[in-house]
C-alpha cells in the first residue's frame, strides 16, 4: 500500500490522531507499525481493549504497565506516559517510575 493510500485510510488516521492526543501508544511507535496497516490495526484493537476500555481504573492499568516494563527491563516502555497517567498521582508516585 502506498504511503498516500495509508493516509487516506480513515481508521489509520484516527489511530494516529489518538496517539498524538493521548500520548500512548507513542506516535513514533505507531508510525513504525504504520508500515504494515493490518499490524497497526490489530495492535490498536488490543490497546483499545486492554488500556482504554473495561472496568479497571486507569491508574491500576498504568501501574500494571509500569510493572511489566520494569520486569522486562524495558526503559523505553517504562518511560512512556499517557496524558492521563501524567495527571494520576498513583502513577507519578509509584516506586516503579524512574526518577
Amino acid at each position: 500500500m502506498s504511503s498516500l493510500r495509508l493516509w487516506q485510510d480513515p481508521e489509520l488516521l484516527t489511530i494516529m490522531d489518538r496517539a498524538r492526543s493521548y500520548g500512548t501508544p507513542r506516535p513514533e511507535s505507531q508510525v513504525i507499525r504504520l508500515h504494515n496497516p493490518e499490524v497497526m490495526k490489530a495492535f490498536n484493537h488490543a490497546w483499545e481493549v486492554f488500556f482504554r476500555q473495561g472496568v479497571t481504573d486507569h491508574s491500576i492499568k498504568e501501574l500494571c504497565r509500569l510493572y511489566i516494563s520494569k520486569s522486562v527491563q524495558c526503559e523505553y516502555c517504562g518511560g512512556q506516559r499517557s496524558v492521563l497517567a501524567r495527571l494520576t498521582a498513583a502513577a507519578r508516585n509509584s516506586p516503579l517510575v524512574a526518577t
